[in-house]
This record gives structure tokens, sequence and C-alpha cells, in this order.
């Protein structure tokens, strides 16, 4: 993903919990996913029960994030809040899709009358 054109990031639900634990698919494409090719996923729960944040790693096997080419890396990661309970109503065939960076309109704050700087992570 260091070029915007390599496409939005799309996850789709291969497995759901019912059928022994929720799976997914990545996919980076500038078109509609396929997802007929690449690796399956698993949603990995940690020893409380609850998902835990994982990076995503696309059909070819290669994380997804941005990479400056110095060594820098931003991976992209990915984490379903909660439990294989509250994840029970995910379905095999949803697909969430995540723009590419800059291809995004930034929102439009109304509750601020300027531009606010805040340490956010």
């Amino acid at each position: 993903m260091k070029d915007p054109s390599a496409g939005d990031v799309h996850v789709r639900v291969v497995r759901d919990v019912a059928a022994g634990g929720l799976r997914y698919k990545v996919k980076v494409s500038p078109a509609a996913p396929t997802f007929a090719a690449g690796a399956d996923h698993d949603v990995v729960y940690g020893s409380d029960g609850r998902a835990r944040w994982l990076n995503l790693v696309d059909q070819n096997g290669r994380d997804v994030g941005i990479w400056d080419g110095k060594g820098n890396r931003d991976p992209v990661e990915v984490l379903l809040p909660g439990t294989a309970t509250d994840h029970a109503l995910i379905a095999v065939g949803d697909t969430w899709t995540f723009k590419a960076p800059l291809t995004w309109t930034d929102p439009v704050p109304t509750y601020l009358a300027g531009q606010r700087y805040t340490s956010a992570h």
C-alpha cells in the first residue's frame, strides 16, 4: 500500500463462528475483489476470550501497510472487538472495505470553529 493505486483493502468472512471459528480473507484491489486466491486467516482469541489484534496479510502473504522504503512501516491491523459469542451474527460473505490512503475525504468537524491539534496516535 505504499502506492494508493494498489487499491482498497477488502476483508471478507469465509467461515463463521458456528462452523469452527471466524475466518476471513484479505484482498488489496482497486476493483471489486473476487477473493478466489490467497490464504484464509483465523480470528485469534486471547486467554480472556476476546479477539486479539492481528496484522492484515494480503492475498500474496505480504503485510498490508504503508512502507516508505527506509525500513519504516506502519502495518494495517484488524480487530473485531469482542468474543466469539459477540461475533456469532457475523456471516460468511460479510465484507468490509477500507479505502486506500489519500482516497477518502476528511470529515469536516461541526463542533469546532477551527482546527485543533492533539497527540492522537
